[in-house]
Order: C-alpha cells, then sequence, then structure tokens
C-alpha cells in the first residue's frame, strides 16, 4: 500500500540521515586529528636568511627543531632576518608553533610569516604574530 511505501521511505531516510550524520562525525575527527599533527621538518629541509658563526644548516647555530638541543640564531640581530622549512608537499597549515633558546636570552617577539607553492613567488599571510617572552623553551602556538 501507500503508506507502507511512504513508512518504509521515512525509515529509509532516516537511516540515512543516521549514517550521514555518522559519516560526517567521523570526517569531523579526522580532520581535528590531521590538524593537531605539527609539522617539524629535519633541519636538511629549513633554510635561514644568516646564520651565526656561518654554520651549515644541521650545525650549531643552524638548527631549529622543535625541542631541539639548539635554536637558530642569525648571524646578525636586525629586522627581516627569516627562516624557512619545506613541507615536503602542499599542506593547509593551520598555525605556527615558535620556542625560544631555552637557557638563552634568544628568542624571537614577534613575526610575520610567507608562503609559498613554488619556493619563487611569495604571499603573506595577514598580520603580525606574538612570539616568545623568555629563554624557558615555551612554546608559543599562533
Amino acid at each position: 500500500s501507500a503508506a507502507e511505501t511512504s513508512s518504509d521511505a521515512r525509515r529509509q531516510a532516516g537511516r540515512l540521515r543516521h549514517r550521514d550524520a555518522e559519516m560526517l562525525k567521523q570526517n569531523a575527527s579526522e580532520e581535528a586529528e590531521a590538524c593537531e599533527k605539527t609539522e617539524n621538518p629535519p633541519e636538511y629541509k629549513r633554510q635561514y636568511s644568516s646564520v651565526w658563526s656561518d654554520e651549515k644548516v644541521g650545525h650549531g647555530h643552524a638548527r631549529s627543531m622543535l625541542d631541539g638541543p639548539q635554536a637558530w640564531s642569525a648571524r646578525f640581530n636586525r629586522v627581516n632576518e627569516y627562516m624557512g622549512m619545506n613541507l615536503g608537499s602542499i599542506k593547509q597549515v593551520k598555525g605556527i608553533i615558535i620556542q625560544g633558546r631555552r637557557g638563552h636570552s634568544q628568542w624571537v617577539t614577534k613575526y610575520k610569516v610567507k608562503y609559498s607553492l613554488d619556493g619563487v613567488t611569495w604571499s603573506d599571510v595577514p598580520g603580525e604574530f606574538v612570539g616568545n617572552t623568555d629563554d624557558r623553551g615555551v612554546k608559543v602556538t599562533n
């Protein structure tokens, strides 16, 4: 009968809505998990505008991994010194984590972010971000 068909259709639609809701929850959970992944590329995927004592990437003051034994120290204490990193593929970056040099009076108090898809053409992320305030190695996330 038409009433049974209509009732079956409503039950089927209810099952579809429930399944769709479960899929949305799963997708949201996967997206949240992906957002929580911290990219911390190896030293050889990083570059610096200058390095104290002209040390080579991966040595001495040319190291900048989070929780590493050292921190990048620019050769000059001036505006526009920079570090960059290659994430290996196109990624959606949701934040930046910075960390001052533990036990030494060296940290970045504010910074700007640029990004590039090809390493040649760069675009600014709007705004200026707050950095560290001490040498305790506290991570600041923006």
